[in-house]
């Protein structure tokens, strides 16, 4: 559900995405613009207070910040300060930036 702080408005733009279980073969739908007027380019989103540039659109299938790391990206922020972070998944490079928002004294 969708409380009224994130309801869409008429200016919103919602696509949907159809994902496929086995991705491994590539082929997977792009997004499809259904309601708005669309997105232009790279907008600015904040978790958890640090800000992500992504971008969307019917040309994008994934911004690479994935929804369901949102919790390991905070537990990393709350627990990065003064460490040497090695970010192995620097795909977005999400990762890195909760470290350093956390105080990471260095992210690799």
């Amino acid at each position: 559900a969708i409380d009224a702080a994130h309801a869409p408005t008429a200016s919103s733009s919602v696509y949907e995405i159809v994902t496929r279980v086995d991705r491994s073969r590539g082929g997977q739908p792009l997004p499809k613009l259904i309601r708005g007027p669309g997105v232009a380019g790279p907008f600015e989103v904040l978790e958890h207070g640090t800000a992500f540039r992504v971008e969307l659109g019917e040309k994008k299938l994934s911004t690479g910040l994935f929804l369901d790391q949102r919790p390991q990206r905070l537990w990393l922020r709350r627990h990065a300060a003064n460490l040497t972070v090695l970010n192995l998944f620097a795909h977005a490079g999400a990762y890195s930036a909760a470290a350093a928002a956390g105080g990471a004294a260095r992210t690799l």
